[in-house]
C-alpha cells in the first residue's frame, strides 16, 4: 500500500472518528433525533412501582415491559419528550390509566399505583345483624343480632375475632335485663380488651361493663352513671372510667355548653372532679385535649393539671356540638359541621371547611380526607415529595356526586374506599391526568368498613354481613 492511500484512508478514519464519536457519546447520554420537532433532545423515562407484581406496561397501546415479581417495579427509559398514554393490566384487575409528560432528562414516576380486582369475591359472615362495632386493634367486630323468640323481638351480641375467623357469643338482651333494653352505643377500651354498653331500660340510661377475658362474659352494671354525656376509659388503669356531665351550677350565656370532667372508680364507686368548664375533650395517650368554654385549647394529665396551649380563643358558639380529635398527633375540632385543624405554628385553631360529614387521616399520616354528602376533598398536611408534588395545606377537590356519600375510608396512603348509593368505589389521589375511579361491588343499603389490619372490606348489606378476600 502506497503512502499516499495510507494516508487518504487514515484521513477517512479520522473524519468518520470525528463524525460519529460525538454521535456515540451523545446517544449514551440519552439524546435522540426527535424527527416530528426536527431537533436532538435529551430522552426521559417512566419509573412505576405496582401492586400487585407482574403486570403489563403499556405505552400508547403496546406491550413495552412487565414489572419485575420481586419488587413490582419497571424503568422504561430512552422516550422522546412528549405526552404518553401510560395503561397497567393485568388479568383479573381493572386497567390503570394515565396520560403523563416526559420531559428531557427527567425521570416520570408512578409509584404507588394499586391494581384493583375486578370480581370482588365475599363470603356471609352473619345474616339478622343490624349493627356491627370494630375495636380500635382492628382484630374483633361485635355485632348485635335481631333475634325472634315465642313471638318477642329480642337482641343479642356476637364477637368475631378477624384474625383466628371464630365467632362466639358474648350476651343476650335478658342477661342484662327481664324488661326492653335499647342498645344506643358500644364503646371499646384502647385495648380492645373490654366493652361498655350504653342502654335504656324505660326511659332511663344504664350503662354496663363486659370484660372479654372472662369466661363466661357477665355483663357488670356500672352504677352512679346516670344522665352523664360522654365516657372514656383510662388508659392504663382498668378500674378507672371519665365520663362528663352538663354543669349544675347557673351559667352565663357564653357556658350554656359547659362540662364537668369526672374520674370514677368503678370498684370503690368514688369519683372525683378532674376538669370544669369543659366544652368538648379527647383522651390521646396519657394527656387529655379539652376547648375550655372560653375557647382556649388546653392540655392536661390524667389528673387534671393542665396548661393552655392556644394563643386565640374561639368564640364558642351557644347551644353547638363540639367534638375534638387527635389523629398522628394532629388535633382537630368539629364545631356542629364546619372542621378545624390546630396550627402547631400560629397556635390558633384554622377552618379546614364547613358542612363536613367526617374525616379520616392517612395510614402515612401525611393526609386529611374530608367529606360532605356530595364532595370529597384532601388536605396535604405534610410535603408530599413523591410525584405528583404536594406543598403542605394543599386541598385537592378529588370528586362531586349527585348521590349521597357514605363512609370512606383509607384503602392505601394514595386510594379510597367508599361507597355512594349501593354502589361501592375505590378512588385515586393522583391528579395528573384524570382522577380515577373504580366500581368494585353493588350491594343494597350498604354499611362499609375497611379493615386497614386485616385488608378485607367488611359490607352490612340488608341485615347480612360480607367480608371480602383480602384486597392488597
Amino acid at each position: 500500500m502506497t503512502k499516499k492511500t495510507r494516508t487518504v484512508l487514515f484521513s477517512i478514519c479520522v473524519v468518520v472518528f470525528l463524525l460519529v464519536a460525538p454521535s456515540i457519546i451523545l446517544y449514551s447520554e440519552g439524546y435522540r433525533v426527535d424527527f416530528e420537532k426536527k431537533r436532538i433532545v435529551k430522552t426521559g423515562a417512566f419509573y412505576l412501582q405496582v401492586l400487585p407484581k407482574g403486570v403489563m406496561v403499556f405505552i400508547n397501546g403496546k406491550l413495552v415491559k412487565r414489572t419485575s415479581f420481586l419488587l413490582g417495579s419497571a424503568f422504561i427509559e430512552n422516550l422522546l419528550p412528549r405526552k404518553y398514554l401510560l395503561e397497567i393490566k393485568k388479568p383479573g384487575y381493572q386497567s390503570w390509566q394515565k396520560n403523563l409528560e416526559i420531559s428531557q432528562g427527567q425521570v416520570t414516576e408512578a409509584r404507588n399505583v394499586v391494581l384493583i380486582p375486578e370480581d370482588l369475591k365475599f363470603e356471609l359472615l352473619d345474616k339478622d345483624l343490624e349493627k356491627f362495632f370494630f375495636s380500635p386493634d382492628e382484630e374483633k367486630v361485635v355485632f348485635k343480632k335481631e333475634i325472634a323468640e315465642d313471638a318477642k323481638e329480642s337482641w343479642s351480641l356476637k364477637l368475631y375475632e378477624s384474625k383466628r375467623k371464630v365467632k362466639s357469643h358474648l350476651i343476650d338482651e335478658r342477661e342484662i335485663s327481664e324488661k326492653e333494653v335499647l342498645l344506643l352505643n358500644l364503646f371499646w377500651s384502647p385495648d380492645s380488651k373490654r366493652i361498655v354498653l350504653e342502654t335504656e331500660i324505660e326511659g332511663e340510661k344504664k350503662y354496663f361493663l363486659l370484660d372479654l377475658r372472662e369466661s363466661p362474659i357477665v355483663p357488670k352494671a356500672l352504677d352512679g352513671l346516670e344522665n352523664i354525656k360522654s365516657l372514656s376509659f383510662h388508659p392504663t388503669e382498668e378500674k378507672i372510667l371519665f365520663f362528663t356531665k352538663i354543669s349544675e351550677e347557673s351559667l352565663p350565656s357564653s357556658k350554656k355548653n359547659s362540662l364537668t370532667l369526672f374520674e370514677r372508680n368503678i370498684e370503690e364507686g368514688k369519683e372525683k372532679i378532674v376538669l370544669e368548664n369543659v366544652a368538648a375533650y379527647k383522651i390521646f395517650g396519657k394527656n387529655i385535649f379539652w376547648i375550655e368554654t372560653t375557647g382556649t385549647l388546653q392540655k392536661s394529665d390524667l389528673s387534671g393539671k393542665s396548661q393552655k396551649i392556644s394563643l386565640k380563643p374561639l368564640s364558642l358558639k351557644e347551644n353547638a356540638d363540639y367534638q375534638i380529635e387527635v389523629l398522628s398527633s394532629r388535633i382537630f375540632l368539629k364545631e356542629n359541621e364546619k372542621l378545624l385543624i390546630f396550627d402547631e405554628n400560629s397556635r390558633r385553631f384554622e377552618e379546614i371547611g364547613n358542612k363536613i360529614k367526617s374525616f379520616h387521616v392517612s395510614p402515612d399520616s401525611k393526609k386529611l380526607c374530608f367529606w360532605n354528602d356530595f364532595e370529597i376533598w384532601v388536605l396535604f398536611l405534610k410535603e408530599e415529595r413523591g410525584q405528583p408534588e404536594k406543598a403542605v395545606g394543599t386541598r385537592l377537590f378529588l370528586t362531586r356526586f349527585s348521590k349521597k356519600i357514605g363512609k370512606i375510608f383509607w384503602y392505601t396512603s394514595h386510594y379510597l374506599i367508599f361507597n355512594v348509593g349501593k354502589e361501592i368505589k375505590i378512588i385515586e389521589i393522583d391528579d395528573r391526568d384524570k382522577i380515577q375511579i373504580w366500581n368494585i361491588a353493588d350491594l343494597k343499603n350498604p354499611e362499609v368498613y375497611f379493615n386497614q389490619k386485616d385488608e378485607r372490606l367488611y359490607i352490612l348489606s340488608e341485615g347480612s354481613l360480607f367480608v371480602s378476600k383480602k384486597l392488597l
